[in-house]
């Protein structure tokens, strides 16, 4: 398959890649335009390096937090006391310079406001947004409604001591590309369009997982958010008001473990490479990840 579009660089930079998914996928891929809503948790730090390095177009990502040493790796001791986005962006521009690696300063509920005031300058700006802190379910749940609404990809991820999520809506109506076997013993292959029907957040989170993280990941919501941050204990929450099986694990619900944010923003990061190429089946909708049982599970809520 022809290079023609892919100069010598990228295509020796994204080799091992190119090999797995194509060029046809890498130059889709090279052309999407991705906002990441809050940098400054470690589960965004992970998307965001995961799909700087694959190559998307442009990234921008977005958060008002000062940074502070323990902030995320994408942070520098000598960096501390400036803003989260703009370091990041810095740092993630190094990891790949083909990348567009933006910055904004600006809160949620602000981002939510401008945007519901420019939907057609949205639109033309990015065609997948990104929630991984800072947001509480009902801005989530607004900003779903704004991307549904402008024909715009939306997923979101977060992670609360040893348990996680990720979410993804990618429309009513997502076309991929799925690879298949031409019948007859030949080892050839070829590319059949299908399509999937992706529910809203709200929708979706208005229901009952069989997993135990979609209880806790709303008890976290309820009692936990100050600013898009867990500022309160879960093991504080009167039993009566919850579900037995979940007490237990109210003590493993708090702090920020770095390999339960590197599962759950590695799959989430896959998921916006998909997205963004439109090459195989993606998950519809929901990854949970239960660091007790260390296992993961994907239901369609």
């Amino acid at each position: 398959m022809s290079e023609e579009n892919l100069s010598k660089a990228e295509a020796a930079l994204y080799d091992r890649q190119l090999r797995l998914w194509g060029v046809d996928a890498q130059k889709k891929l090279r052309k999407a335009r991705i906002l990441l809503i809050g940098i400054s948790s470690l589960v965004g730090a992970e998307i965001a390096k995961n799909i700087t390095l694959a190559g998307v177009g442009s990234l921008c990502v977005t958060d008002p937090n000062v940074a502070s040493s323990s902030t995320t790796f994408l942070i520098k001791n000598t960096s501390v006391g400036q803003n989260v986005a703009k370091i990041s962006s810095e740092r993630l521009s190094e990891l790949n310079p083909n990348v567009n690696v933006t910055y904004r300063i600006i809160d949620v509920s602000s981002l939510i406001n401008e945007i519901s005031l420019e939907q057609e300058k949205f639109k033309s700006e990015y065609d997948l947004v990104c929630v991984t802190a800072g947001a509480t379910f009902q801005q989530s749940y607004a900003l779903n409604e704004l991307c549904r609404k402008n024909g715009i990809l939306f997923c979101l991820a977060d992670t609360f001591g040893f348990f996680g999520y990720s979410f993804s809506d990618f429309g009513e109506e997502y076309v991929y590309s799925k690879e298949t076997k031409i019948e007859g013993g030949s080892q050839r292959t070829s590319f059949v369009k299908q399509a999937e029907k992706f529910c809203s957040f709200q929708e979706s989170w208005n229901k009952t997982a069989k997993s135990p993280v979609h209880y806790l990941s709303k008890l976290v919501d309820q009692h936990c958010y100050t600013q898009g941050h867990i500022a309160t204990d879960l093991s504080t929450i009167n039993p009566e008001n919850i579900n037995n099986n979940i007490e237990p694990l109210l003590k493993m619900c708090t702090g920020v473990v770095a390999p339960v944010c590197a599962i759950v923003g590695g799959i989430l990061g896959q998921e916006i490479i998909k997205a963004a190429s439109r090459k195989d089946k993606p998950l519809n909708n929901c990854f949970f990840y239960d660091g007790k049982l260390s296992s993961g599970t994907v239901e369609c809520l």
